[in-house]
């Protein structure tokens, strides 16, 4: 009886555990650093916005095609308003240049 009570709560709490996860391209917050668009786990879509979710710090962000070319670069100052990106494809990558927190959606 003991081994069937004990199963039983560990199946109750894996159960209720798994109504708080989210999807990983739910929260994309991105630090310093340069990351290839296809290695985000974000779904494609047309359009994307990103934001400067730190409170202090401002952020540079720039856009780099398969070419080298740099497509948009912005400075985001501190909970920046929502930025429209261009249309990304896989090969693109985003270089973030600051201490701030960017947000993709």
């Amino acid at each position: 009886m003991k081994k069937v009570s004990i199963l039983f709560l560990l199946f109750l709490c894996l159960f209720f555990s798994t109504y708080n996860l989210q999807p990983a391209y739910a929260h994309t917050v991105l630090k310093e650093g340069i990351y290839k668009f296809s290695d985000l786990s974000i779904p494609l879509k047309d359009g994307y916005e990103l934001q400067n979710i730190s409170p202090t710090d401002t952020v540079v962000v720039d856009i780099i095609d398969g070419t080298k070319e740099i497509l948009t670069s912005n400075e985001l100052s501190p909970n920046s308003p929502k930025f429209k990106l261009p249309p990304m494809k896989p090969d693109y990558k985003i270089v973030i240049i600051g201490k701030g927190l960017i947000k993709i959606e």
